[in-house]
């Protein structure tokens, strides 16, 4: 909401992008540095340049082509401005996990799962990310993207929605999730 609530400060922001429709948006720690990222998958940074944040301009542009070029609807889940990184943090759907590095300029893949990403989420203090996969696995990332923990998130108890079992087995997978992390970073 904090996000959107700044955005909306920045008309020109929404003037620059035109026709595209912006479908995540980050900020970094200080509200200096704001990540727009838009249907068309390209990732565009401002920075305010006054002390009153009034008049954005815009720093990089990144467009990730090899989505363009992807027959499936491929689409940000998680987009994250990760200070220990200096980076904005992206999961997409298809199971790529990507970074934008502020000092470089440039996008660079951390990884990809083997299943579709459903929700991702770094923790308050930074130190790890929660990412759901449709594999039905959750994983635990370190901040350099090493694999900490994995585990099912299915304990195969065969809970459905409205207490109904699919007559499709394929209707048995993890299909959404979410992701909320404790203030203090010990439970998510």
């Amino acid at each position: 909401m904090r996000n959107l609530q700044i955005l909306s400060r920045y008309q020109n922001i929404l003037e620059d992008i035109g026709d595209d429709t912006v479908t995540s948006v980050a900020i970094d720690e200080y509200g200096t540095q704001i990540f727009v990222y838009t249907l068309n998958h390209k990732l565009i940074v401002y920075k305010a340049n006054d002390s009153n944040f009034t008049s954005p301009v815009k720093i990089a542009e990144h467009i990730f082509d090899q989505f363009i070029q992807s027959e499936i609807g491929v689409f940000i889940v998680n987009m994250e401005y990760v200070q220990e990184l200096a980076s904005v943090v992206m999961a997409f759907n298809t199971g790529e996990i990507h970074f934008y590095e502020m000092e470089s300029k440039e996008a660079k893949e951390a990884g990809v799962l083997s299943g579709n990403i459903l929700a991702a989420k770094w923790s308050p203090n930074e130190e790890h990310y929660a990412v759901a996969s449709e594999n039905g696995t959750l994983y635990l990332f370190t901040p350099d993207f090493d694999i900490l923990y994995e585990c099912p998130i299915d304990d195969g108890d065969l809970t459905f929605k409205d207490g109904i079992m699919p007559e499709n087995e394929d209707d048995m997978e993890v299909s959404q999730a979410h992701i909320s992390w404790r203030g203090d970073s010990s439970i998510f």
